[in-house]
Parts: structure tokens; C-alpha cells; sequence
């Protein structure tokens, strides 16, 4: 039995037509080691002269890698303070390094967050100490150990320190790994919410930079990674706000519940409040569905009128196959090169779309929209007849063939 769906009919006018960290605690990590160093400095957080405390230790060795890290430490802590309002009163501290030198005195120390380093690249201890500094920014803000919202709080931890590294970095260069080898790739840098994306689609299991001894097991691969959707849900709504909006009601979410009880119906008042509308609906898609939302043009067909010389008669399906219902916006274009758009809820199963006027040529969902939480485009759009223009359609091709070549690399990321 095919499943319910909907049935819509598009006015065509005319062209021209206007249309997990390693170890975390809360508390004071005492005196300095034998074998570590340390960097304490007071990070100003506006232009109101309001400062706090940031303590770093290092294994001894590091040097001018220490002082680079502790600048990227006070840069990550200004930021935070400017997107979403005061931090924790207390300051904050942080260990950096691999757990195999850490002193046994240390191990259970409380406000000492362990981050593991692989191979010693700069670019990955400044993404971990991104993750360390979001873990003790909303430190305060969640029940116990959050066992009431278990992924709320590790979401937005992932995406606190994914914006901020973007922020500083902007990216990784793009490439692919198969077995132990690194391949890169001729393309602009991935943002870690493009890399996270990447994981999703492959659907393996992740290798976090900030980690337990032992956490490779199936279970815990598959909580990072819905840390990693988490996280893109937060970045799919900002998306939707825009980044201003969402910031405000982030700020409007942390000054409402510090020290609180914050559960996931907090946040999403706080971030209605601010779009004023319910977003209640959205996030329930976003996370309560597993995977990318897939949505696809499966058919199409334009035809002669035979009442009207000169007139086509149109159809386009469209279908929901997995994931989030996430609203989106299709759009027809035709043969005298007007073009319509229909929004779509995206409630139902399927989605056909009828039109009469001139020759249906093409069929987008979501044109020159790139969401997070989307499958892949290859199949988002469909080329009803042939172009008549031998360059354009080559470059069509062209474009069709990257897109597939691109969702294979994902495949291996």
C-alpha cells in the first residue's frame, strides 16, 4: 500500500515574471606537578574591564607550543563570552596532555580536563582545547551529570567547540583516509560541522580528539556520533535563524538557567522566544530521527496539453525516504526559463507537484541551500528533457559526476 501523501498544483508565469572528554571534573587542580609547566593568565572578556582566570598545564617541554595554546585558550574564552553573555563565575582550568604522562596525584582532580594529542599537530590540541574550554563553560548549567538530557549537554559542548575552532581556523583541509593513509583533496577546506556531517554519512565510528582509554567499543562510537548529530541539529537551527538570532537565544538560555536544571524544553523556549515562533516541532525532527535527512525527485515527466496547442501539462514527484521531515522549498523550472517555488512542510510521504505552461525542464529541492542535515544532492535534482544548449548540459553533467564522486569520498571520510 503506497503510504499518504500530497497532492499540489503550481501557477506558472511567464519568464520575467517577479516571483566525551578524557577525565572532567569541577573544582581546583592545586600546585604545579614535578615535570609539567604552567601558564596563568587573566583573560579580558569585553570592554567593561571584566576579566577571569585561565590556568594551563603542559607537560614540561612545550615552550612557544604552551604560549600558542594558551593564546588560542584566551581567544576561545573571549569569544564565548561575546556570543552567549558572562561565564561561570569560577575560572578555569585545564591539562593538557597525553594520559600515559599524567601523575597519578592528578588523576582524579577536580576543574582538570585530560586531553589526549595524536601525533603532536598543533591544529588537533587547538580543536581539543576547544572542546575542554565548551565542557567547563556549561559546566554549571545541567542536572548532575546530565544523565536527565544525555546528549543535550554533549551536543552542545560539540558545538560550542566546533564554532569556536571555525571561528579562529575556519577548517581542515579536505581529504580522505583510507586505512592509515591520509589523502588530500583539491578542495576547500571542510568547517568541522562539514566534517561531522561527512562521519554521519559514512556512518562509521568517529575517532574523537578528546576520549576515554577504551572507548572504541561499538556503543560508545555510536554516542559520539550522535553527539556529532546533536551538534548538527543546534547547527541546522542556527542556520535557519541565522547565527545573530541564535546566538541571542543561546545567551537568553545560559542566563535563564545557570546553576539550574536545564532541560531540552529550556532551550528550545529560549531560542523560540527569539525567533519568535515554536520550534518545538523542528527539534523533534532534528533529533529525535537518526541519520541525515533524505529527501528525492523520483519522477518527472512534462507532456503536450491536448486541449491547448502549445501548452505542456507537467508533473514532479518528490519523496521522503528517511530521516527528518525537514521543511523544504522545491523548485520547477521551465523551457522559456521562468522558474517557480513551492514550500513544502514535508508532513506527508510524497509530494506531486502539477503545472501547466511551457515545457518543465528541471526539478531542485532546496536551490542554493547546503543544509547539514541533509542526505546528498545527487538525487535532489532532475533534468526533465534534454537541453538544447550542448555547452550548459555538458557542464550539468559535469556537475552531476562531481557531485557523485564527492558522496563516494564522504562514504570514506
Amino acid at each position: 500500500m503506497q503510504a499518504a501523501g500530497s497532492e499540489a498544483s503550481v501557477p506558472v508565469e511567464p519568464a520575467g515574471a517577479t516571483s566525551s572528554a578524557g577525565h572532567h571534573a569541577t573544582g581546583s587542580p592545586g600546585p604545579v606537578p614535578a615535570g609539567f609547566e604552567v601558564r596563568e593568565l587573566r583573560v579580558p572578556l569585553d570592554a567593561t574591564a571584566r576579566v577571569t582566570g585561565l590556568r594551563l598545564l603542559f607537560p614540561a617541554g612545550f615552550g612557544r607550543k604552551a604560549d600558542r595554546l594558551a593564546q588560542e585558550a584566551s581567544f576561545a574564552l573571549a569569544t564565548l563570552a561575546r556570543l552567549w553573555g558572562p561565564p561561570p563565575e569560577s575560572g578555569f582550568s585545564l591539562l593538557l596532555s597525553p594520559p600515559e604522562l599524567l601523575p597519578p596525584s592528578l588523576s582524579d582532580r577536580p576543574q582538570v580536563v585530560l586531553v589526549e594529542r595524536f601525533g603532536d599537530p598543533f591544529r588537533e590540541e587547538a580543536e581539543a582545547l576547544c572542546l575542554a574550554l565548551a565542557r567547563q563553560w556549561w559546566r554549571n548549567l545541567f542536572a548532575g551529570d546530565g544523565s536527565e538530557e544525555p546528549y543535550l549537554e554533549e551536543g552542545l559542548v560539540t558545538y560550542t567547540a566546533a564554532r569556536l575552532f571555525a571561528v579562529r581556523h575556519g577548517g581542515r583541509p579536505a581529504g580522505v583516509r583510507i586505512g592509515g593513509l591520509a589523502l588530500p583533496l583539491p578542495l576547500p577546506p571542510l568547517t568541522p560541522f562539514e566534517a561531522m556531517r561527512a562521519r554521519l554519512l559514512a556512518g562509521a565510528p568517529i575517532d574523537p580528539l578528546a576520549r576515554d582509554r577504551g572507548s572504541y567499543g561499538d556503543r560508545a562510537s555510536r554516542a559520539l556520533l550522535t553527539h556529532d548529530g546533536m551538534a548538527l541539529a543546534l547547527a541546522e537551527i542556527a542556520s535557519r535563524l541565522g547565527e545573530e538570532r541564535f546566538d541571542q537565544g543561546l545567551a537568553l538560555f545560559a542566563a535563564r538557567h545557570r546553576g539550574g536544571r536545564a532541560r531540552a524544553d529550556d532551550l528550545v523556549r529560549a531560542l523560540s522566544a527569539v525567533a519568535v515562533d515554536d520550534l518545538w516541532p523542528l527539534w523533534q525532527e532534528l533529533t529525535g530521527e537518526p541519520g541525515l535527512s533524505d529527501f528525492a525527485v523520483t519522477r518527472v515527466r512534462s507532456e503536450p496539453d491536448p486541449s491547448t496547442p502549445g501548452r505542456m501539462v507537467s508533473q514532479a514527484l518528490i519523496v521522503h525516504r528517511s530521516g527528518p521531515r525537514l521543511p523544504l522549498v522545491v523548485e520547477l523550472r521551465f523551457a522559456d526559463g521562468s522558474r517557480q517555488r513551492v514550500f513544502w512542510d514535508a508532513r506527508a510521504a510524497w509530494l506531486r507537484l502539477h503545472a501547466t505552461g511551457p515545457r518543465l525542464v528541471e526539478v531542485h529541492l532546496d536551490p542554493g541551500e547546503s543544509g547539514l542535515l541533509v542526505h546528498g544532492k545527487a538525487d535532489d535534482a532532475r533534468l526533465v528533457v534534454p537541453d538544447p544548449g550542448p555547452r550548459r548540459r555538458f557542464t550539468q553533467r559535469l556537475r552531476f559526476f562531481a557531485q557523485l564522486v564527492l558522496e563516494a569520498l564522504a562514504d570514506l571520510a
